[in-house]
């Protein structure tokens, strides 16, 4: 009996180890992959990693960072001298085909079309 409970402890243990992971959520998901802006005058890529982080490269500087999608809003904490932000940049988001459309909350629309 000892060995029985034993033995269910373990696999319980592994189980809950595995689910420690840090993936992002279903609806996350299809923002996975490189994004570039379609703007002529923004030069800029997002990367969205399984992971729940990203990078974002554009022609003032660029910054690492960690995303989450809540309430149908993608919030993006950027990385700044080596810290996350706390209070996230938020956009209301869509995606159709391969065109990502960020709204930010002054309703300033940014397109971006994925390129991976």
């Amino acid at each position: 009996m000892k060995k029985l409970f034993t033995l269910a402890l373990v696999v319980l243990l592994v189980f809950s180890l595995a689910a420690c992971g840090k993936k992002v959520d279903e609806k996350a998901m299809e923002l996975v992959g490189k994004w570039e802006s379609t703007e002529e005058f923004l030069e800029e890529v997002f990367e969205f990693k399984s992971n729940g982080e990203g990078s974002n490269e554009n022609v003032i500087f660029s910054y690492d960072f960690k995303f989450e999608v809540k309430d149908g809003k993608l919030n993006i904490y950027q990385k700044i001298f080596g810290t996350f932000s706390d209070e996230p940049m938020t956009y209301d988001y869509s995606i159709d085909g391969d065109v990502l459309t960020l709204v930010d909350e002054y309703d300033s629309v940014y397109e971006y079309v994925k390129i991976s």
